[in-house]
């Protein structure tokens, strides 16, 4: 069955996935002043793609089982579409209290001259400030850990010096789960600087992250995006000859996309921005004839961040009311720490837990605490029941807050989205073995012999500034909906 034949004067595009990317590409073509054929073709039965609200019964609110803040707020689209929409965000509280197992106390004072020095360095690298970094450190976490074993010889004070230590551990915790990396050791020290953070701080959507996907649907025709249509195979068939009139050689058109429910879909031009996850995964078999091979090796080479979320939710917290965004777990690491009983048990031989690195209070949800897992762990966690996670959880917590009292959570919310055929994984990051160069690889076009594009690439995984961001996702869609545009400029 053909499923896209609307219009048989107007150049057919076909936009795989729904997430930001497809959305971006799809509002721009569709309300583009050419006369455009544009379907989205959705494998899920829903949009929004890495961008997924769940709403506690009840009350309402917002658990974000993906994308989780606005990145940033000056020159960001998605809070650009926020403001004039009237969705109402909030500044993400950054203050945290300091947690040592066992009650240990924790200076404050210390704690933070440490944290900030961390942030610094990587102020360092963000600036590409790494002038004299010798040759032969070559990842973030050799760098990292370099310069921050100078900043513990100089501390005289061994409380000072171990409190220290607990804070670096838990800082690049945090920051294998803002990466989605598995440890810094694995994140690329030269191109990391290649990422752009956008000024403003991490806002959350009070009412829920889906309002944004929501808000840019509603702007596109109702007959364009089509649910439930795995893509298969996309196959091109033959060369353009005149794409303003949907002419080839032999009548065939350009591409065939083949969708798991049989249907058919024809088009001149394909943007894909299936998740990278995907691309490792399925590449090879999708696409007739076959990527070429130096898109191929990128898609092996750039790494795909493994992240899942473990939210609690209590009708009545047992933490106080206030303004605090984040709870943080600083770990006993010294050998002698298990001679002298500071060392928390391991149950069951969980080493998972000890990698919990903080609990953020959630600003939409302030009865609800967020626990992220990364890479080996968030695999892991996936495989297990909600009540052995919430056990095994719970009982850290009693622990390490002293305090046998602390419930078991009324609910809880989590994802798997390493099992979730359709992603994979959360987002991309530029490991090792690849470079910031890989990014734009990524999102090279495939072409005719005239050089004009047959398929195009968009998502996150395709932005060298802004990879592994919402923001990155919707404008890598605009960029390849603006390279169709430039196609059919030059062709008219």
């Amino acid at each position: 069955m053909e499923g896209n034949r609307k219009n048989g004067k107007c150049p057919r595009v076909v936009i795989v996935g729904s997430g930001l990317a497809g959305l971006a590409a799809a509002e721009l073509l569709t309300n583009h002043k050419h006369c455009l054929d544009v379907t989205i073709l959705e494998a899920n039965n829903r949009i929004g793609g890495r961008i997924v609200t769940q709403r506690m019964p009840g009350n309402g609110e917002p658990i974000e089982m993906g994308a989780q803040w606005l990145h940033g707020i000056v020159n960001n689209p998605l809070y650009q579409i926020a403001k004039e929409s009237d969705i109402a965000v909030r500044k993400s509280s950054t203050q945290c209290c300091y947690i040592a197992e066992n009650g240990i106390h924790v200076d404050q004072s210390v704690a933070d001259k440490a944290s900030d020095h961390f942030s610094n360095l990587f102020a360092m690298i963000y600036d590409r400030d790494l002038h004299h970094v010798p040759d032969h450190i070559q990842d973030v976490g050799h760098f990292i850990d370099t310069e921050l074993q100078k900043y513990l010889d100089k501390i005289e004070v061994d409380d000072a010096r171990e409190v220290s230590d607990k804070v670096f551990a838990y800082r690049k915790m945090e920051e294998n789960h803002i990466s989605g990396c598995g440890t810094i050791h694995d994140l690329h020290l030269r191109d990391f600087g290649e990422y752009a953070e956008l000024i403003g701080g991490d806002h959350a959507i009070l009412d829920g992250y889906d309002c944004i996907p929501q808000k840019i649907v509603d702007r596109i025709p109702k007959n364009v995006v089509q649910l439930n249509q795995k893509v298969v195979k996309i196959t091109q068939n033959c060369i353009h000859d005149d794409l303003e009139n949907n002419k080839t050689d032999d009548g065939v058109a350009p591409i065939t996309i083949e969708c798991a429910s049989g249907d058919l879909f024809q088009a001149d031009i394909v943007i894909c921005t299936v998740s990278l996850g995907v691309l490792k995964e399925q590449a090879r078999n999708i696409f007739q004839p076959s990527l070429p091979a130096r898109k191929l090796d990128v898609i092996d080479r750039l790494a795909f961040g493994i992240v899942n979320k473990v939210v609690f939710y209590y009708n009545k917290p047992f933490w106080p009311e206030s303004s605090l965004g984040s709870f943080v777990f600083l770990w006993n690491n010294n050998s002698d720490d298990q001679q002298n009983n500071r060392w928390f048990p391991i149950e069951d031989n969980q080493p998972w837990i000890r990698n919990i690195s903080s609990g953020h209070i959630l600003t939409p949800c302030p009865n609800a605490i967020l626990f992220w897992f990364v890479s080996d762990d968030a695999i892991h966690i996936e495989k297990m029941k909600d009540r052995q996670l919430s056990g095994y959880i719970t009982s850290t917590l009693r622990s390490i807050f002293d305090n046998v009292d602390i419930p078991e959570p009324d609910a809880i919310v989590r994802t798997k989205w390493y099992d979730n055929p359709y992603f994979r994984g959360s987002y991309s990051y530029v490991n090792v073995n690849s470079c910031g160069e890989d990014l734009d690889i990524l999102a090279e076009p495939i072409v005719d012999q005239y050089d004009r594009p047959l398929i195009l690439f968009a998502g996150e995984a395709t932005h060298r500034k802004y990879y592994s961001t919402a923001h990155g996702a919707y404008l890598s869609g605009q960029r390849e909906a603006t390279r169709v545009v430039d196609t059919l400029n030059e062709s008219s």
